[in-house]
C-alpha cells in the first residue's frame, strides 16, 4: 500500500502520549492534558489547512487543542519502498511552545511514522534522511535545536550513516525497526 492510501487506511493503536511528556518542564508550565493531543496523518490536498510549510508526499501533524504543535514529512520514493524524512519542525504560537517544551514530540512523530512504516500493508524497506546540512525548508531556522530535533528522530530510528549513499539509513524490513 503506497503512503498516502497508508494514511487514510491503516488502523493503529492509539498513541500513547503520556510516554513523551517531557518531565523536565519549565518552572510553572502546565502539564499538557493528552487527551487534548492528536496526531493526523496527511497527504495531497488534505495537508492545505497545515499553516506550517511542509513538503513531501505526506505529513504528520502533531496537535494540541486543534493547533498544529509540529510536523514530520516524509517523501515516498522507489515505489514506496523508501521514505525519505524530508522535514521535522515545529510551529510558532504559544500553543506549539506548550508542545515543544512539555513533549517529545520529535519522538513521538518518529515512533508513528514507524507504526505506519512497518504495517503489514505497507511496502516500505527503508527510511532515509539527509543530513540537515542538505535539508531544504529550514535555510534561515537553523540552530542547536533544529540539529537536535533532527537527531532525536536518527535517534528513535537507529539510522546508520550509509557513505555509499552519503544518507542516514534505517533498514524497515530486516527486523530493526520491528
Amino acid at each position: 500500500m503506497k503512503l498516502p492510501q497508508l494514511f487514510k487506511e491503516a488502523e493503529l493503536p492509539q498513541a500513547d502520549y503520556e510516554k513523551y511528556l517531557n518531565p523536565s518542564m519549565p518552572a510553572g508550565m502546565p502539564i499538557l492534558d493528552v487527551r487534548r493531543l492528536a496526531i493526523a496523518a496527511l497527504s495531497g490536498e488534505e495537508r492545505l489547512v497545515i499553516k506550517i510549510p511542509y513538503n513531501g508526499t505526506g505529513t504528520l501533524v502533531i496537535r494540541y487543542n486543534g493547533q498544529n504543535g509540529g510536523l514530520l514529512s516524509v517523501d515516498e520514493k522507489e515505489s514506496g519502498e523508501i521514505w525519505d524524512i524530508t522535514q521535522v519542525q515545529g510551529a510558532k504560537s504559544r500553543k506549539s511552545y506548550r508542545v515543544s517544551t512539555s513533549l517529545n514530540w520529535h519522538s513521538l512523530l518518529a515512533a508513528r511514522t514507524r507504526d505506519y512504516a512497518t504495517h503489514p500493508e505497507s511496502e516500505v524497506r527503508q527510511i532515509t534522511m539527509a543530513p540537515v546540512s542538505c535539508m531544504s525548508n529550514i535555510e534561515y531556522a537553523r540552530s542547536e535545536c533544529v540539529e537536535k530535533g533532527y537527531g532525536t528522530v536518527r535517534s528513535a530510528f537507529g539510522m546508520r550513516w550509509s557513505e555509499e549513499m552519503k544518507l542516514f539509513i534505517a533498514d524497515v524490513r530486516s527486523g530493526l525497526l520491528l
